[in-house]
């Protein structure tokens, strides 16, 4: 009878034993579960703001190819204002060298007159 009471309080104290240990395999799975959900929450907040990224520097790419296209347009537009400006600056160079040359054609023509004039006065008594 003692020794059968030992067994079954031997008995008992397994069973409490076996059903901790059931109990906290349990609690350490979910603790798991739960903690590889926060991991996969993390992950799909980590992916959503990597596509978030992705999409503004995609958008900022887009905006500073836009701006370099109107520099170089407007590049391309200072340099042909430029050239015509140059062409126009060297018409006029090649005008008033014409015009220089004249006069100073005009002007020998007018010394020679004031010389022949001045020497026929000469000449007069």
């Amino acid at each position: 009878e003692l020794e059968s009471k030992r067994l079954q309080d031997e008995k008992e104290k397994l069973m409490r034993g076996h059903l901790i240990l059931r109990l906290e395999k349990r609690n350490s799975l979910k603790e798991l579960q739960g903690e590889r959900e926060e991991i996969e929450e993390a992950k799909r907040k980590a992916e959503a703001a990597k596509r978030q990224s992705l999409l503004q520097l995609e958008k900022k790419k887009g905006e500073l190819d836009k701006d370099a296209r109107e520099l170089r347009n407007e590049k391309d537009s200072l340099e042909q204002n430029f050239m015509e400006k140059e062409k126009e600056s060297l018409r006029k160079m090649k005008m008033l060298e014409r015009y220089r040359r004249i006069l100073d054609e005009e002007k020998k023509k007018i010394d020679l007159e004031m010389e022949r004039v001045a020497e026929t006065t000469s000449k007069r008594p």
